[in-house]
């Protein structure tokens, strides 16, 4: 959206923010390394510009973007220099086990688009409205970051949540911190300058390195660094992150099943042996194999992906299993998963594009009967969301 929707553009309270980045600011294995602000030189501001300082979050709200973009280059802060505590990275200790180092980003991109983030904060209600998704993670994090309850946070945006997270959270806080400063609504572009910058910074969240045996036997994380999650940049930089908000135990199982399901692909890489056989040969559970099975027989796996002869096009297929057991512990328990993926990769632009989903589900001797497990809405939402497919409904013969 390059243009403000037109309702808004007609509001006469609406003002324009614009925030300024330290010089220096990053995530840094188990640290957050900024510049500190010292001071600011507000000499030569226009009257009717609010600079809005709040430990090391910093900007400007003018009546347009033009001023606000004026304001910012007029102003003076003064920052300190982080002192060097770059810890870098362990060396691995030498060893005849196969060791792979992974990582996580905090940020996978500024954004799909420039758009526009508003906030509004009045009589302690926060309205957010733009490219963001309605989850509760980002609720509690407006709610730490202004003080104020959860339940007062409302998420007007048309963005999706995803497996990572996008810069136009990071543009949410700043409205949000910006409108609640000023006590008026404020305007925010989503745009490279400095979202992508923040993506670099956040770039490398957490690493895990992990190691095993040759042949893929005996897998586990030998070193586990930085953050499962990382909230929106105002929490670091006004110092209001609290522990919980960095806590999240579906975003750590989902981590760790990457790591271990792309350990397993090298390693079946390096022995030349199919990677549905290697899995198959490391489950030890009987659901688990014999879901990973009926999955691959549905998808074909031994059949080669189909090739149309296209120079630009390159097809290639991967698969996935997850076992994560209930609350009770018990291997034999809880949801079983395996996913096979068929993909195409145009190799002159470097579009990927998922063509074909095969996905199966045990949810154990402890999960619901079959009759209270509907798998439409389920498969609905894969094609959706997944392979980019109308929200309709399927066929009732398929």
């Amino acid at each position: 959206m390059s243009r403000l929707p037109e309702q808004r553009e007609r509001d006469e309270a609406l003002a324009h923010g614009l925030v300024i980045r330290p010089p220096v600011y990053r995530l840094d294995a188990r640290a957050f390394v900024c510049s500190q602000l010292l001071d600011v030189n507000r000499d030569g501001l226009d009257e009717d510009v609010t600079v809005v300082a709040d430990g090391n979050f910093l900007g400007v709200v003018a009546a347009s973007p033009e001023e606000a973009r004026r304001a910012a280059e007029r102003l003076r802060p003064r920052w300190s220099t982080p002192a060097g505590n770059h810890r870098g990275n362990t060396p691995a200790p030498a060893s005849d086990r196969l060791q792979r180092n992974y990582d996580w980003p905090g940020r996978l991109g500024w954004g799909v688009e420039p758009d526009w983030v508003i906030a509004d904060c009045n009589n302690g209600a926060v309205r957010v409205d733009g490219p963001v998704a309605d989850t509760e993670r980002l609720r509690r994090e407006l709610a730490c970051l202004l003080e104020t309850d959860p339940g007062r946070i409302h998420l007007d945006g048309h963005g999706e949540a995803g497996l990572g997270r996008q810069g136009s959270d990071d543009a949410a806080a700043d409205a949000a911190l910006l409108a609640h400063a000023v006590g008026r609504p404020v305007a925010v572009r989503l745009d490279p300058d400095p979202y992508a910058l923040d993506a670099q910074a956040l770039a490398r969240a957490r690493r895990l390195r992990v190691s095993g045996t040759p042949d893929g036997g005996d897998f586990q994380v030998d070193d586990d660094l930085g953050y499962v999650s990382v909230p929106p940049l105002a929490l670091w930089l006004t110092g209001r992150l609290t522990d919980g908000l960095l806590r999240d135990p579906d975003a750590a199982a989902l981590q760790y099943t990457f790591v271990q399901e792309s350990f397993l692909d090298e390693v079946a890489a390096a022995l030349g042996e199919d990677p549905v056989a290697l899995r198959l040969r490391h489950i030890k559970d009987p659901r688990g194999r014999q879901l990973l099975q009926s999955v691959a027989n549905q998808a074909g796996w031994n059949r080669p992906a189909a090739n149309d002869g296209r120079a630009d096009l390159v097809r290639g297929r991967g698969v996935a299993y997850s076992h994560r057991p209930s609350e009770s512990g018990d291997a034999g328990s809880g949801t079983r998963s395996a996913w096979i993926a068929d993909v195409e990769v145009n190799t002159v632009t470097g579009g990927v594009r998922l063509s074909r989903l095969v996905a199966g589900q045990d949810a154990g001797a402890d999960g619901p009967l079959r009759p209270l497990l509907d798998s439409h809405p389920l498969r609905a939402a894969l094609e959706q969301k997944l392979l980019g497919l109308p929200d309709t409904a399927p066929p009732p013969d398929q």
